[in-house]
């Protein structure tokens, strides 16, 4: 199961997350549940993201596609379509908002490969609608942080991009000159901070203000 999330036991059944989704009585081993779709795209691992578990459906992506599958009967109950790479979700109420490109592993020689599109889609978990999609990322994206419930943040790899959460639309761009950004998190004071080959900084939220760097 290499290059696959780990399997899960919830409420006494076993997920399994390999070319798909597949759930067994984790009593007596029967199958229940089987969602098969394409993961591991272009020989790159992982470009399908972490399954998501509510009471009452599991939210899984792969092959530019979201799924809602119910935990009830197995059945899946919307498909979110033609996303692109799908290798991060994050659900918000009842939004999900989903990543669509990135950095990721070549699984033959362990090389990093950079695939597009690039940018955000938000669906309606309620009926699986996309309610808007966010394309203006340049060369590159990072992971979404959310600095609060109204703003989904990236950086590409130039800028640091501020969100809407509500409509997709764009409220601030700031540059971060950190070279070829990878990730982003939020650190206790709610500062965005910015790594990449050698480098990382903070910068303020608000202003776009450099903090402080390191390398």
């Amino acid at each position: 199961l290499d290059n696959y999330y780990p399997p899960a036991f919830i409420a006494g059944r076993l997920y399994v997350f390999y070319e798909g989704v597949t759930s067994f009585d984790a009593r007596t081993g029967k199958e229940r549940l089987r969602e098969k779709y394409r993961v591991n795209e272009d020989g790159l691992a992982l470009t399908e993201a972490e399954p998501i578990f509510t009471e009452g459906f599991i939210y899984v992506s792969g092959h530019g596609r979201v799924r809602a599958i119910s935990r009830q009967t197995g059945d899946t109950e919307w498909e979110a379509k033609d996303l692109g790479l799908t290798p991060e979700m994050i659900l918000i109420g009842d939004v999900l908002y989903v990543r669509t490109g990135g950095q990721f592993t070549r699984i033959k020689d362990g090389d990093i490969a950079e695939r597009g599109s690039y940018g955000v889609s938000a669906i309606d978990v309620r009926s699986g609608k996309v309610l808007w999609r966010y394309k203006g990322a340049d060369k590159g994206i990072t992971n979404l942080l959310v600095p609060d419930r109204n703003t989904i943040a990236i950086a590409d790899r130039d800028d640091v991009i501020f969100i809407d959460a509500t409509s997709g639309k764009r409220t601030a761009r700031f540059p971060h000159k950190i070279e070829r950004a990878a990730f982003g998190l939020l650190n206790e004071r709610g500062d965005v901070v910015i790594g990449g080959q050698s480098e990382i900084a903070a910068f303020d939220p608000v202003s776009g203000r450099q903090l402080w760097q390191i390398g």
